[in-house]
């Protein structure tokens, strides 16, 4: 878990280094799906059935992962949740223009 959490807190750094990138360019922040047209993602790779790599710097994207990136409508915010979870368990990393953050948890109670 802490080695998931790891790389989508490198995959956050690289969504928060793009939007700086885009609302320089642009005035604005932008979506996930502005961000991948003006190339701006292209670090990572959308869609692949099952990472090959597991460790931090890995630019895969597993269809599992929940990869979530909006921007308000007047784009001067932008919210990122990233999140994987399996069996009982789910690690998560969140961000937004000012702040950042990640979590461990169970995905069902316990009795």
């Amino acid at each position: 878990m802490k080695n998931r959490r790891k790389v989508l807190g490198g995959w956050r750094g690289t969504v928060r280094a793009a939007e700086a990138k885009y609302k320089s360019k642009n005035g604005r922040y932008g979506d996930l799906t502005a961000l991948r047209q003006a190339h701006m993602l292209d670090a990572l790779v959308f869609e692949s059935d099952e990472p090959t790599e597991t460790g931090p710097g890995t630019n895969l994207v597993a269809k599992s992962t929940h990869f979530e990136l909006t921007a308000s409508a007047d784009g001067e915010h932008y919210k990122v949740l990233i999140y994987e979870s399996w069996d009982e368990w789910s690690v998560s990393v969140s961000a937004d223009e000012a702040s950042s953050g990640w979590g461990v948890g169970h995905t069902t109670a316990v009795p």
